[in-house]
């Protein structure tokens, strides 16, 4: 009888749980600004160590590993940088088209893990960044601003808080090995 008791009560908890899950629409018609944003990413998103290894190897076709759609990562409540970097943009355009998101690509000198992605946008004339698709523990991660422009974010955060010290290159939108991706 009790294993019963039990299964009755984990199906009601676990139907009341999905019928009260919001959607990513849902959510984002609840976002008036980016600080909405960073706290969702803040308070949900985690770095997807495991398929990490698989993403970033050395034979791999950047083709084979798309990003994912926003609407996978706020399900997920996980990913790469550049899964956070498209959550990001595409959820600030939506929120506020004059943020002007864009995802931004930074790829340092050294080989390992060189390359990452970010959002910017502006605010005001001004240039932000969300970092939030690092693993823990890292210390770059969070909303940095404002800037002039891309070269002081680089030089006054990523060079500083990062385990990198120089840059191969970085510019706003995306690398040409990564053209396909529709976001």
């Amino acid at each position: 009888m009790k294993k019963i008791v039990l299964a009755v009560v984990m199906i009601l908890v676990f139907s009341v749980s999905v019928s009260f899950a919001e959607t990513y629409e849902e959510w984002l018609s609840t976002c008036k600004d980016y600080k909405d944003v960073a706290k969702w990413m803040k308070r949900n998103f985690l770095y997807d160590i495991g398929r990490s290894g698989r993403v970033w190897g050395p034979n791999t076709d950047p083709k084979d590993y798309p990003s994912r759609s926003p609407e996978e990562t706020f399900k997920s409540k996980r990913g790469l940088c550049i899964d956070a970097a498209v959550f990001a943009k595409v959820s600030l355009n939506k929120i506020n088209q004059e943020y002007k998101s864009e995802v931004i690509y930074l790829r340092a000198n050294e080989q390992k893990f060189s390359v990452h992605y970010v959002a910017g946008f502006y605010e005001d004339g001004k240039m932000f960044v969300l970092d939030y698709g690092i693993p823990s523990g890292k210390s770059q991660g969070g909303t940095w601003g404002p800037f002039e422009n891309l070269d002081e974010y680089v030089k006054k955060v990523y060079l500083r808080w990062s385990e990198h010290r120089e840059m191969k290159e970085y510019h706003l939108g995306w690398p040409e090995y990564r053209k396909f991706e529709k976001w």
